[in-house]
């Protein structure tokens, strides 16, 4: 799957060039018109949105070569028959050696061609959010919160997808360099992902030229809208959320957050 359209500031936006492939054009010699981004990768709205899909999805880049592929590699390069090597192992060297070279060769991909560990809707997610925001240094940055039960237990404050909830969560750590934080800017953060009836409902703001303002019935009209003509398009729709913790009930010293009872 890729990303198609998204709906943010109230607008439908054409989501379908990536942004690793518009800064490709952009940089060719002969740049296409056709391969122009229609989205501002600098507008905050965007990035908070960007930001959710980052860090409410687990899927992560992922390729582990075969030994088919490996061997194909070696025939190619010492330039024999790979029909020779049917049914043989390459000694263990030439085999790290080829799968090494593989690795490298993906990592140069674009990211829509690369392999992802995940389902295929977060896989479309995270290949198009991966040119505009790093994976890995963003789920670092805000890693997932953990706590230790009463019993020496530690716990890691998600909720997965399953098909009975309809979305996944994370509680996230805004700012782990400070433990005792002040403000919500600091403390813990919910990222939601999932249907938009399971998720809309849940919502009583809505963030709209990175401002939060409230969810009137006008507003969600128009996500409605937004989410019906996505759906006649034959688009599988996602809603994002999030909300920032206050530490003065949610501490990320003391509190512990039920991660399986809730629906």
């Amino acid at each position: 799957m890729t990303v198609s359209h998204a709906f943010y500031n109230r607008h439908t936006i054409d989501c379908a060039i990536n942004w690793q492939l518009h800064q490709r054009n952009a940089a060719s010699a002969k740049p296409d018109e056709k391969l122009v981004a229609e989205y501002d990768v600098k507008d905050e709205g965007f990035l908070s949105l960007v930001r959710s899909i980052v860090c409410g999805t687990y899927t992560i880049f992922n390729y582990e070569p075969t030994d088919d592929e490996a061997k194909l590699l070696y025939a190619r390069l010492r330039k024999v028959a790979a029909a020779s090597l049917e049914g043989k192992t390459l000694p263990d060297a030439d085999m790290a050696e080829m799968k090494a070279r593989l690795r490298v060769a993906e990592s140069k991909l674009l990211y829509t061609a690369r392999h992802c560990k995940g389902d295929a809707s977060e896989t479309g997610l995270v290949q198009f959010a991966q040119a505009i925001m790093d994976l890995n240094e963003t789920r670092s940055t805000f890693p997932v919160h953990k706590y230790v039960t009463d019993g020496g237990k530690e716990v890691d404050c998600l909720i997965p997808f399953s098909s009975d909830i309809k979305f996944n969560a994370f509680i996230r750590d805004l700012n782990p360099a400070q433990r005792n934080p002040k403000t919500a800017n600091d403390n813990l953060c919910i990222f939601l992902k999932g249907a938009p009836e399971r998720v809309l409902t849940r919502c009583t703001k809505i963030l709209i030229n990175n401002q939060e303002v409230p969810f009137t019935d006008q507003l969600r009209n128009e996500v409605n809208k937004a989410n019906a003509d996505f759906g006649k398009l034959g688009e599988r729709v996602l809603a994002f959320a999030m909300c920032k913790l206050d530490p003065s009930k949610y501490s990320k010293s003391s509190y512990k957050f039920d991660m399986k009872t809730w629906k």
